[in-house]
């Protein structure tokens, strides 16, 4: 029977206009650990990975007893899979990504401290960029864009980067520039016009510099019934990677006090909805923000005490405990990533990242692989109704264990039954007509 006139235009224009397909997400940093400019040295992977070992060491007890202070009830089995997971990233990989801190992080200081702090900052990156002791991610947060502080945060940024550039002829891989409370779209695009004007006079690669916004104001977030997020990216002209939430100065300027400051506070769960929202499908990172609450024992000194040592464990412990529930608020949610403010939070967020991920993770596979053999047609797997969009979340979750180094690829590939080689770079609707050709 012939198709009525005009349905081969329409088909037309929808394939044109068609979205591209889902893919699986990229693999990406898990946290941001922030360091004031005064602390950065070009050793510091190794050094917050040997402090964290130590915390880890010190207070942790033995395997189950680490994994339990970080979240009660967790199988013995499954306790001893994810100690090891996180003693070997603390070894091997404690860091994936940087921010040397020249605002909150570095307080106020005379414009004389704070050149010398950026050169001094300059010649540890270049000699971390020679040595190759670097993070995979490094960057810089300036201060805020804003009157009184705006002269200083453009010179602190040609400091370092121009002093970098013309040592070794480029950046660091991937360097960024944080911008703190933002407020309105002419901040962010200053910024990356600053960032242009960088590239062109150091001969750096034009699109090389790359920023990222800290989401911490009201206005950030929504302006006269409107949702803002978007715009912010928008301006940045295409060099955002990354949207941070900044929750303590966020629930502070809207009028919370200090004793009810906290990550899970309401209006950090709804900021990060909307920040989940407002950016899906652009490629810009979502990350959570701090656990203030820091692994910090009360009591130092070699000459302690049984009941100071006691103390300084459920310290310790409870701090841990308190990272790890806000690392898993965020994973539930989608965000897996999130900051780190000292080496000892460190054990508490790979416990938490592990432990999301190894939890069923057999399970996944097993599902995965049923529902790649039956063509990805719909079906019940144990009690549950697989579909193409479960699908898709069952290929993510297995590609972000793996990257995130909660489990192996060896394991990832048995359990799915293919290397994971063939799961990587193309998109679900690819996979699954390859598995039911």
């Amino acid at each position: 029977m012939e198709a009525p006139r005009g349905l081969d235009v329409i088909l037309q224009r929808l394939l044109t206009g068609s979205p591209e397909a889902v893919m699986a997400p990229p693999p990406g940093p898990v946290h941001t650990v922030y360091g004031g400019a005064q602390l950065f040295r070009a050793d510091l992977v190794a050094r917050v990975g040997a402090q964290a070992r130590t915390q880890l060491e010190t207070y942790g007890g033995g395997p189950v007893d680490f994994v339990r202070a970080c979240r009660e009830g967790v199988p013995g089995a499954l306790a001893e899979e994810v100690h090891r997971a996180v003693v070997e990233r603390l070894t091997t990989r404690p860091v994936d990504d940087y921010r040397v801190d020249f605002e909150d992080g570095f307080g106020p200081r005379s414009d004389e401290e704070e050149d010398r702090e950026a050169l001094r900052v300059a010649a540890e990156v270049l000699r971390g960029m020679k040595e190759d002791t670097l993070p995979r991610g490094l960057g810089i947060r300036v201060r805020a864009l804003e009157r009184p502080t705006a002269a200083r945060a453009l010179r602190t940024l040609e400091l370092v980067v121009g002093t970098i550039a013309r040592g070794a002829g480029a950046l660091p891989r991937g360097f960024v520039v944080a911008l703190p409370k933002v407020r309105q779209e002419t901040e962010v695009t200053a910024l990356a016009d600053a960032l242009t004007v960088l590239e062109g006079s150091h001969g750096l690669a034009p699109g090389s510099l790359a920023l990222e916004l800290m989401v911490e104001t009201p206005e950030a977030l929504v302006s006269h019934g409107r949702l803002r997020p978007r715009a912010l990216v928008d301006a940045a002209r295409g060099r955002c990677v990354a949207v941070h939430l900044g929750a303590y100065d966020l629930t502070a300027r809207l009028g919370v006090g200090a004793r009810d400051q906290r990550l899970g506070h309401p209006y950090c769960a709804l900021a990060r909805q909307v920040l989940a929202l407002e950016l899906h499908g652009t490629g810009v990172a979502v990350s959570d923000g701090a656990t203030t609450r820091l692994p910090v024992p009360p009591h130092r000194g070699a000459a302690l005490d049984e009941a100071q040592r006691e103390a300084n464990a459920l310290a310790v412990r409870a701090a841990w405990r308190a990272h790890a529930d806000n690392v898993s608020e965020a994973l539930g949610v989608g965000i897996d990533r999130g900051w780190d403010l000292h080496p000892g939070q460190l054990p508490a967020r790979f416990a938490a990242l592990f432990l999301h991920h190894r939890e069923g993770f057999r399970d996944t596979c097993a599902r995965l692989r049923a529902f790649l053999a039956r063509g990805a047609v719909a079906s019940l797997h144990q009690g549950l109704m697989d579909d193409a969009a479960t699908g898709q979340a069952m290929l993510n979750a297995v590609l972000r264990a793996v990257d995130c180094g909660a489990v192996a690829e060896a394991e990832a590939a048995e359990g799915v039954g293919c290397s994971l080689g063939a799961l990587r770079g193309r998109s679900f609707g690819d996979l699954v007509r390859g598995a039911g050709a």
